[in-house]
């Protein structure tokens, strides 16, 4: 069994504590940032921009992104 990595669990308490994002929605939000991490294209904008695509506002979803940034690259 694979370990979840420690930003994907952070990103995952947000959605559903933070935003109250439904189940669905907060494995599409992981899965696209997932999408950016790989190439190395995760950055506070790509971050921001996820969120605001899955309904986070955007005075929210600037204000979560760096901190989702920092647990990514911890």
């Amino acid at each position: 069994m694979s370990q979840v990595a420690s930003w994907e669990a952070y990103l995952a308490g947000l959605c559903v504590d933070a935003w109250s994002l439904d189940p669905a929605s907060t494995i599409q939000i992981v899965k696209n940032i997932e999408a950016l991490v790989a190439p190395g294209a995760a950055n506070a904008s790509t971050v921001a921009t996820v969120l605001q695509r899955a309904g986070v506002a955007e005075v929210e979803a600037g204000s979560f992104a760096p901190g989702i940034c920092a647990a990514i690259a911890a």
